[in-house]
This record gives C-alpha cells, sequence and structure tokens, in this order.
C-alpha cells in the first residue's frame, strides 16, 4: 500500500484555507486506501498564536510541532520566524523518524522546509505543490529591505524547485513566472488549477447565518486578509459604493491584523459595512447562496503569484464574481470564459465603484442563469476544476 507524508505548516483545524485545502487533500487520499501522514504547526491563524489541538478530532497520524513558537507583530518578521522554525523543525523530524514512504507532498509557501526533505529523503519522490510565489508578493514597494529579502526568497524559489521530482503549479501564470527554461529539465513539471472541494448544494441546507438575508443585495469579501488581498482599497471601495447605495449591503468577513485594522477604520467613520467573523465550512454554502457578489481583490502586480482557491468553489456553485486583478492573468481569463464573471485592473476606486454598480446592475437584467447555461459553466469551466484530477497528479508515482 502507497505511503504519503504531506508536510506543511497549515492543517486542520487551520481556519487559513491552506489549512482548510489540506485536510482536503489527505482525505482524499486517504479514500484512495493510501496511508497518509501529516506534518505540521499547531493552528495559528489569523492571531499568529499557536492553539494546542490533539487530533482528536481528525486522526493520529498528524505530528504538530511549533507550539512554544511565540511570532512577533510585525509580519515579515513573522515570516521568516515561521520559515526558520518550520525548516528546523522538519530537518529533525526527517533525522529523527524512519522516512518510509513512497512520496512527499510539500506544500509551499513557507518553503524553507523543502531543503532537509531534499536531503533527507533517499529513494522518495518528493512533489512540491506550488500555491503561491513568495518573491512576487515580497517584491511590492520600494523598501530596499523588502528588495534585499526579495530578492533572497526568489533564489531559495529556484533552489527549491529544481531540487524537486515534480512540480506542481496550481496556475499558469506562476509557472511562466518562473519560466521552464529555469528549472532543470529532468523535472516533472504540470500545471492543475486548486479543485473544487464546496460541493454545490440546492437552496440553503443550513439556516446559520441569519445575520444576512437572502432578500437583500449582498456584496461579500471572504477570506484571509493579506497585503496580496489589498484590504485599504477593498474598505475604500465598499465605502465609496455603500455612502450611495443605501439598497446595496456590504460584509466583509475575515480575522487578523489587517481585517481588525480596517474594522476600527470603519467603526470611527460609522461605516456601513459588517466586519464578521470567519464562517466555519459548514456554513459556506449558505454564504454563497446569499453573495450577489463576491469580491476576489488581488493587489496590482500580484496576481501572477497566486490563483486564489476559492475561485473554484465560487464558480462551481455559480456565484457571480467581480474580480480586481491585472489583465492576462489566470483569474482573469477564467472570468472571461465565466458568464457571471467580471475583472478590472483600476487601481482607482471611485471608477472601480462605478463598474462594481454596473455589475450588480447586470446581473439584474441577467435574472437566473439558463439550464443550457449552467451545463456550459459545467462541461467549459468546472472541468478545470477537477479535484480529483488534481489528486491523481499529487500521487502519481
Amino acid at each position: 500500500m502507497k505511503k504519503i507524508l504531506l508536510v506543511s505548516p497549515f492543517f486542520h483545524p487551520e481556519k487559513i484555507s491552506t489549512g482548510l485545502f489540506n485536510t482536503k487533500i489527505v482525505e482524499a487520499l486517504e479514500k484512495k486506501e493510501y496511508v497518509v501522514d501529516v506534518w505540521c504547526s499547531y493552528p495559528f491563524y489569523p492571531l499568529w498564536k499557536p492553539e494546542y489541538s490533539d487530533n482528536s478530532d481528525f486522526g493520529n497520524n498528524i505530528k504538530r510541532m511549533g507550539y512554544w513558537i511565540r511570532y512577533p507583530k510585525s509580519l515579515i518578521l513573522r515570516r521568516f520566524i515561521l520559515e526558520l522554525w518550520f525548516f528546523i523543525a522538519t530537518a529533525f523530524r526527517m533525522i529523527k523518524d524512519k522516512v518510509d514512504y513512497d512520496i512527499i507532498i510539500a506544500h509551499v509557501p513557507p518553503s524553507l522546509f523543502v531543503f532537509p526533505l531534499v536531503v533527507f529523503k533517499k529513494n522518495v519522490r518528493l512533489v512540491t505543490l506550488v500555491a503561491d510565489l513568495q518573491s512576487i508578493h515580497m517584491g511590492e514597494g520600494s523598501n530596499f529591505f523588502r528588495k534585499v529579502v526579495f530578492s533572497f526568497v526568489g533564489w531559495i524559489e529556484r533552489l527549491i524547485f529544481n531540487s524537486s521530482d515534480r512540480l506542481v503549479f496550481m496556475s499558469h501564470a506562476m509557472l511562466e513566472t518562473v519560466g521552464r527554461h529555469n528549472l532543470n529539465k529532468r523535472i516533472d513539471i504540470k500545471v492543475c488549477y486548486p479543485g473544487v472541494t464546496i460541493a454545490r448544494q440546492d437552496g440553503i441546507s443550513r439556516h446559520s447565518l441569519s445575520f444576512i438575508s437572502s432578500s437583500n443585495k449582498n456584496i461579500v469579501y471572504s477570506g484571509a486578509l493579506g497585503e496580496k488581498q489589498n484590504p485599504e482599497f477593498l474598505y475604500k471601495l465598499f465605502e465609496e459604493v455603500a455612502s450611495s447605495n443605501p439598497n446595496l449591503h456590504f460584509y466583509i468577513l475575515s480575522e487578523g491584523n489587517l481585517f481588525e485594522k480596517i474594522k476600527d477604520m470603519g467603526q470611527i467613520q460609522g461605516s456601513r459595512i459588517n466586519f464578521l467573523p470567519l464562517v466555519s465550512e459548514v456554513d459556506v454554502t449558505e454564504l454563497y447562496a446569499k453573495s450577489t457578489v463576491q469580491i476576489v481583490p488581488q493587489k496590482s502586480g500580484t496576481s501572477d503569484g497566486s490563483l486564489p482557491s476559492k475561485v473554484p468553489n465560487l464558480i462551481s456553485n455559480y456565484v457571480p464574481i467581480f474580480a480586481v486583478t491585472d489583465a492576462g492573468g489566470d483569474l482573469a481569463k477564467l472570468l472571461d470564459e465565466y458568464p457571471l464573471g467580471y475583472h478590472t485592473q483600476s487601481t482607482d476606486s471611485s471608477k472601480v465603484a462605478g463598474e462594481l454598480l454596473s455589475f450588480v446592475q447586470s446581473l439584474d437584467d441577467t435574472k437566473n442563469l439558463s439550464d443550457d447555461e449552467k451545463l456550459e459553466i459545467d462541461s467549459q469551466i468546472c472541468s478545470k476544476f477537477s479535484f480529483d484530477k488534481f489528486i491523481d497528479i499529487l500521487s502519481e508515482k
């Protein structure tokens, strides 16, 4: 029986989407009767404070590390500490444990922890799953220190990629950014979008989100809020539209320091925006059903570094998507094919506000999708987001 090890700081019950996605990967692999072990951190997002988990609600094949870690307030220092301690912990466990696996799946970022996997894995196949190019996101801005870090991170990423047996990029733009010519020809390179993990449901199966009325027009952002989501722009956009459109209702569902920052701004200014915590996984389909539009923001210049993992779920559930993203990237191309999608690359909040209002109006005119349109979405769009295909690519020997 094939034995697989998944290594990433993020795993159930971590709230960050990477934690949920890794959990779904392990569940899918186990359904295929693989023996799967997990090395991860204790959950720490969004407060960056490790919380104890005894694994009793998932299984005993999870080895957690880093309960004693304390993160500073600085975001860039937090990332550095996460990289460093998880690298050391992974190296120690590789030396201490008998590594008897057929495949090791390393979900990056963070990235440094891949090096001890390379050094000590012997004849084990190393599959590096690339969800995000840190070199793209950390290179933003003119700060000299950030530029130095950007160069270093880019160098680390290239070393890791070229030390892998298989590379799985979760967007075409990430592979294009890295460049095939910069990768060793012996490496098996795949591009596979993240699969659908939130199953479509007819109607609302739960009624936990009573604070959001399905009869209202609800403009929603839900998910993690980091620099790459450009939270201050998101807040400014919502404020601009909300101030002159009382018939629209606005919700930002997230957690963490940047979320608290814009929440405080909203309270000071008497905002009409509703700031709420992240909803549980079982309530996501209800949130989708009550969302007139889901906003997907990406900071200008960063869209080649990642594809938001919630996009396949939104499309599969026929949720209208309004994205602020760079032209020509994977997200923009997907929304060009999606009848309920719209994207803009503008950084002018007033202009984007006008585009958002026009998009909402177009949804009024469109009414509901026809059966033929739904069939077209399923066949042409959702076929790109097969989770089974994604799992097969990860687990192929």
